[in-house]
C-alpha cells in the first residue's frame, strides 16, 4: 500500500469515527432515559394521588382512599399509605417532578402534574405507576435492543456517507491539482499547443503567440504541419508519429517557422493524453526556443571547423567529412562513387621567402576562393595544411572529378601575373578514409615528381593490384 493510499484509508476511518459518535452518543443517551423513567405498560397498576386533600384514585379515576384518614382498609396498594408509613419517601416524592422508588418490593414511576388554579391553590396530582421488576427488565432489554440496532444502522449508514465523502475529497483534490497544474502550465515559459485526437489545434498560450505571432484564432482547427520549415524530410515526421503511438512521447530538437516565414528552432515535446479505456485524447506540445543558443552553438562550431586565414573549412572538419563519406559508399555501394582530390600550391616556400608571409597568406587566401568559386555547393573545400588543399567531390565518377580539377589548376594558374601553380593529386573514394587518403597523396606526390602543375589520377584498383 502507497503512502497516498495509507492516508486516505486513515482519513476514512477518521471522519467515520467522528461521525460514529453522533450515534453512539444518542445510544447512550436514551439508555440512561430508560434506566431513568421504566414506565410499565401494565395500566392497572396506575393510581393518582391528590396532593391537597389526600385523596387516591385508581386509573378508573375512583377514590380509593383518603390520605388524611389512617382507617381506611379499602386501598390494597402500598402507595395509598405512603405519606403515613414512609413520609420521609414522600416528602421527597413531592418535591420531584418525577422519578422512580422501590417499595415494599415493586417499583414505581412517578410524575407530577399542576391541577389547574382553582379554589384549592397549590393542589397538584401524583401519578405512581407500579409494576413488577422482572416484567420492567424484560422491557427494558427489548428497549437496549431496539435502541442498539438503531445506533448501529445509524452507524453504518454514517460510513457510507464517510467513505462517499473521502471519495468525493480525493476526487476533489485531484481534479482541483490537475486544475492547477495545468493552469501553471498554460501560463509557464514554455509554449504550449494542445491538439485533440484528430491533431487538431485547439488551445494555445501566451508564450505561444509570443514565440510563433500565432493567435489561438489563426491556428484553431488547424494541424501543426502548418508551422513545418522544410527542413526535415518525412521520414522524421514518421519517426516522431510512431514513437507518439508506441511509446506515447517525442522529445527532440525542431525547426519549425513563424508566422512571418523566420525560422524558429526548438526543444519540442509531445505527450499523448489518454483516457480511462487507453485510448489517445489530446497531444499535448511543449517547447522552448533556443534559435540564439542554436546560432550561437552553430558560429562557435564553425569557428572551430573554419580556417581563420581563409573562411573554408579545417582540417578537423576534413577528417568528419571524409569519414562520413566513406561511410555513406559503404552503405551505398549501388551509387556512383565520390572522389577525393589533395592540392597544394607550387614552391610555396620560395614564394614566402622571397615576397614574406603576408603576400604568402595574399596567395593561398586567392587560391582558396578561386578554388571554392569553381565548385559546387555539394562539394567539399578545405584547407588541411600549411599550403596543401583537399576536395571531395560526392556522386562524381573519376573523369567527371578529374575534369572538374583540371580545370580549377588552369584558374589558379592564370590568376597571378607571377604565375602560381598548383598541383594535384586525384582518387576515388573507396574503403577506409586512411586508403583513400594515402592514394591521393601518392598521386600528388606523383604530380610533384613530374614537374609540377598537373593532376595526377591513382584508383583503388591500382592500388589493388
Amino acid at each position: 500500500m502507497s503512502s497516498s493510499q495509507a492516508k486516505n484509508l486513515a482519513q476514512f476511518f477518521m471522519v467515520w469515527c467522528i461521525l460514529g459518535c453522533v450515534p453512539f452518543l444518542y445510544f447512550a443517551h436514551e439508555l440512561a432515559k430508560l434506566e431513568r423513567h421504566s414506565v410499565p405498560t401494565n395500566t392497572e397498576s396506575t393510581i393518582a394521588v391528590d396532593t391537597s386533600q389526600f385523596t387516591a384514585l385508581n386509573h378508573n379515576g375512583e377514590t380509593v382512599l383518603h390520605l388524611s384518614s389512617s382507617s381506611d382498609d379499602d386501598a390494597n396498594d402500598p402507595i395509598a399509605h405512603l405519606s403515613q408509613q414512609s413520609p420521609e419517601l414522600w416528602r421527597s416524592i413531592q418535591q420531584q417532578d418525577q422519578g422512580l422508588f422501590i417499595y415494599q418490593g415493586r417499583q414505581y414511576h412517578f410524575m407530577q402534574l399542576s391541577l389547574p388554579k382553582t379554589e384549592r391553590e397549590g393542589a397538584s396530582l401524583i401519578i405512581f405507576n407500579s409494576h413488577d421488576p422482572q416484567t420492567l427488565e424484560q422491557q427494558r432489554t427489548a428497549k437496549r435492543h431496539d435502541l442498539l440496532v438503531q445506533a448501529t444502522s445509524i452507524f453504518l449508514l454514517l460510513g457510507i456517507v464517510a467513505g462517499s465523502g473521502v471519495v468525493w475529497n480525493i476526487t476533489h483534490k485531484k481534479n482541483s491539482l490537475e486544475s492547477q497544474l495545468a493552469l501553471a502550465a498554460m501560463n509557464g515559459m514554455s509554449a504550449i499547443v494542445i491538439t485533440d485526437k484528430q491533431n487538431r489545434i485547439i488551445k494555445v498560450n501566451h508564450e505561444f503567440t509570443r514565440l510563433s505571432g500565432y493567435q489561438l484564432e489563426e491556428v484553431q482547427g488547424k494541424q501543426p504541419s502548418i508551422f513545418a520549415s522544410g527542413k526535415h524530410n518525412q521520414q522524421f515526421y514518421v519517426d516522431m508519429w510512431r514513437s507518439l503511438q508506441k511509446e506515447g512521447i517525442w522529445e527532440g530538437e525542431v525547426i519549425n517557422k513563424r508566422k512571418d516565414g523566420s525560422q524558429l528552432t526548438e526543444i519540442l515535446r509531445i505527450q499523448t493524453i489518454l483516457d480511462d479505456r487507453g485510448i489517445i485524447q489530446y497531444y499535448v506540445a511543449s517547447f522552448v526556443d533556443i534559435t540564439q543558443y542554436k546560432s550561437l552553438e552553430n558560429k562557435l562550431r564553425e569557428q572551430s571547423e573554419k580556417d581563420a586565414l581563409t573562411g573554408i573549412w579545417n582540417r578537423r572538419k576534413f577528417d568528419q567529412q571524409i569519414h562520413l563519406e566513406c561511410h555513406r559508399v559503404k552503405r551505398y555501394p549501388e551509387y556512383e562513387h565520390s572522389c577525393l582530390a589533395i592540392l597544394d600550391i607550387d614552391h610555396f616556400k620560395r614564394i614566402n621567402d622571397q615576397f614574406g608571409h603576408s603576400h604568402g597568406d595574399y596567395i593561398i587566401q586567392s587560391v582558396a576562393e578561386t578554388l571554392r568559386d569553381g565548385l559546387r555547393e555539394s562539394d567539399f573545400l578545405a584547407r588541411i595544411g600549411g599550403e596543401e588543399f583537399a576536395i571531395i567531390l560526392p556522386h562524381t565518377p573519376i573523369e567527371e572529378a578529374q575534369a572538374v580539377i583540371e580545370r580549377l589548376r588552369i584558374k589558379v594558374y592564370q590568376l597571378h601575373a607571377k604565375r602560381v601553380s598548383i598541383s594535384a593529386g586525384l582518387t576515388d573514394i573507396i574503403g577506409s578514409e586512411q586508403e583513400a587518403y594515402q592514394r591521393a597523396d601518392k598521386a600528388l606526390y606523383e604530380s610533384k615528381a613530374t614537374g609540377r602543375n598537373q593532376v595526377s589520377v591513382l584508383l583503388s584498383r591500382e592500388m589493388a593490384r
